[in-house]
C-alpha cells in the first residue's frame, strides 16, 4: 500500500503533474483568489484571438510600407515607422501619470475592458489605413495600441496582486506568463494558417482585402467578448477607497484615538480617511489607511496587519459586524507633487540602495538607443522585410516574424518546463 507522499510523487511524475507545476501557482487553488480559474480561461482564449488578429494588422502594415513593391521607398517606411512610434509614445505617457494610475487601480474592470477594445480597434484601423492609403489612420492605430498597452499593463499589475493570497505574487506572475505563452503558441499556429491562406490566394491585395476585413472583424468581436467576460468575473476591490456605511451612508473618519468612526456625511469633510487593502506583505488582505496605519476588524489601530472581512464581490467590508461599501477614490493628498511622475511614492526613503544609479544608467541607455533604433529600422525594412524588393511580399515578411516569434515562445516554454522536470528527477531515491 503506497503512502500519501508516494502517491503525490507519482502524480507529479506524470505529464499532468508537470503541466500543473508549469501553469498553476503553488498550492493552487488555495493560494489564489476564487475567480482565478475562470479569469485565466477567458484571458488565454483572448490571447489566442489577439495574436491571430495581430497578424492581419501586420499584413496591412507591411503592405502599406511597400514590402514587395519595387517602387516603394525605404526612407518613407523608416519615417512612417519612427513617427508612428513617436506619436504612440506621447499618447502612452498619458496612461503613466500618477492620476491615470489611480484611475486604473480604482476601476480595474472598466479600464481592462476598454484596453482590450482599443486593441481590437487598433487592428481594424491598420487594415483601413492600407485600404485608403492614409498615414493619419496608421498613426491613429499606433496611438490606440499604445494607450491600450498602458491600460492593460497597469490593470494587469493590479489583477495579479489581487490574485496573490500568500505572498506569492512572483509565482502568480510567472505562471500567468506561462499561460500567455501557451495561448500565444496556438495563436502563432493560427497566424501561420492565416498568412498561408492569403499567400495562396495571391497575396494581400484588393481581392483578398474584403475577406480579411470580415475575418478580422469577427476575431475582433471574439477578442472584445472574451476580454469583457474575463473582466466580469473579477471580484477586485478598488486600489484606494473611502469607506461608506451601507445603511447610514456616512463616510468613515479616523478619530483622535486612531479608531474608525462613521461620522462624516459628505466628502467635503477633510477628515474623511482614504484606505487601501495591501496584500504583498501579509497572507490575504488587511485594511490600511494611506497614512500606513493598520486597522483590525473592530476598527481600532493595530500594530500588526489583521485579515479584512471582505464580501464575495470584493466591493464591501465588514467592521464591528457592520457592512461598509468601498467607494473608489481617484485622488490622493500625497500625489500632488510633480516628482511622483518620475519617482516612486516616498522616494528616496522607500527605495533600496542603488536605485538612483540604476535609474541613471537606464536613462542613459534610453537616450543612446535612439540612434541604434534608426539604424535597426532601416536594416529591417530594406534587408529583412524587403521594402522595394519585388521578390518578396507582405506574406513573406509576416512569415519571418512568425518564425522569430515561434522560436521565442517555444524556447520560453521549454526553459520553464525544464525546471520542474529537473526538480522531480533530481533525487530519484528519495521516498
Amino acid at each position: 500500500m503506497s503512502s500519501p507522499r508516494t502517491a503525490a510523487k507519482s502524480d507529479e511524475d506524470d505529464g499532468s503533474g508537470v503541466c500543473r507545476s508549469m501553469f498553476c501557482p503553488k498550492r493552487y487553488p488555495d493560494s489564489v483568489a476564487p475567480e482565478y480559474r475562470w479569469f485565466q480561461t477567458w484571458d488565454t482564449i483572448q490571447q489566442m484571438t489577439k495574436l491571430v488578429n495581430h497578424h492581419f494588422g501586420e499584413l496591412a502594415w507591411f503592405a502599406f510600407h511597400g514590402v514587395g513593391d519595387p517602387h516603394a521607398s525605404v526612407s518613407r517606411a523608416v519615417l512612417f515607422t519612427l513617427s508612428r512610434q513617436l506619436f504612440g509614445h506621447k499618447v502612452s505617457v498619458l496612461g503613466t501619470t500618477p492620476t491615470a494610475g489611480l484611475w486604473f487601480a480604482a476601476y480595474v474592470k472598466t479600464f481592462r475592458t476598454l484596453g482590450g477594445t482599443l486593441e481590437a480597434l487598433a487592428t481594424m484601423t491598420e487594415i483601413f489605413a492600407f485600404q485608403i492609403n492614409s498615414i493619419l489612420l496608421l498613426w491613429a492605430a499606433g496611438m490606440l495600441g499604445a494607450m491600450a498597452e498602458a491600460m492593460n499593463s497597469a490593470t494587469r499589475s493590479c489583477i495579479l496582486q489581487h490574485f496573490s493570497k500568500e505572498k506569492n505574487n512572483h509565482d502568480v506572475t510567472l505562471k500567468e506568463n506561462n499561460q500567455d505563452n501557451a495561448g500565444s503558441t496556438i495563436g502563432v499556429l493560427g497566424g501561420l494558417i492565416v498568412v498561408a491562406s492569403i499567400n495562396r490566394a495571391g497575396g494581400f491585395n484588393d481581392q483578398t482585402l474584403t475577406g480579411c476585413c470580415i475575418v478580422c472583424f469577427c476575431l475582433c468581436m471574439v477578442h472584445v467578448w472574451t476580454n469583457l467576460a474575463s473582466s466580469l468575473v473579477l471580484k477586485i476591490p478598488p486600489g484606494t477607497f473611502f469607506l461608506r456605511h451601507c445603511k447610514t451612508r456616512r463616510y468613515v473618519i479616523v478619530t483622535s484615538g486612531n479608531s474608525l468612526a462613521a461620522a462624516a456625511d459628505t466628502l467635503a469633510d477633510e477628515r474623511v480617511e482614504i484606505f487601501k487593502l495591501p496584500s504583498d506583505q501579509i497572507f490575504g488582505k488587511a485594511l490600511m489607511s494611506t497614512n500606513e496605519v493598520w486597522f483590525d476588524q473592530d476598527g481600532q489601530a493595530a500594530a500588526d496587519p489583521c485579515a479584512a472581512q471582505l464580501d464575495e464581490d470584493g466591493q464591501s467590508i465588514v467592521l464591528r459586524g457592520e457592512k461598509y461599501q468601498l467607494e473608489a477614490c481617484t485622488s490622493l493628498r500625497s500625489s500632488k507633487s510633480a516628482s511622483t511622475l518620475f519617482f516612486p511614492p516616498g522616494w528616496p526613503v522607500t527605495m533600496p540602495k542603488g536605485f538612483d544609479a540604476f535609474a541613471a544608467y537606464d536613462l542613459i541607455g534610453g537616450i543612446t538607443s535612439t540612434p541604434r533604433k534608426l539604424l535597426h529600422v532601416f536594416i529591417y525594412w530594406k534587408y529583412v522585410a524587403g521594402v522595394g524588393d519585388a521578390s518578396k511580399g507582405p506574406a513573406y515578411a509576416c512569415l519571418l516574424g512568425l518564425f522569430g516569434t515561434s522560436i521565442g515562445l517555444v524556447s520560453g516554454l521549454i526553459s520553464r518546463l525544464k525546471a520542474p522536470i529537473l526538480q522531480i528527477r533530481s533525487d530519484p531515491l528519495k521516498p
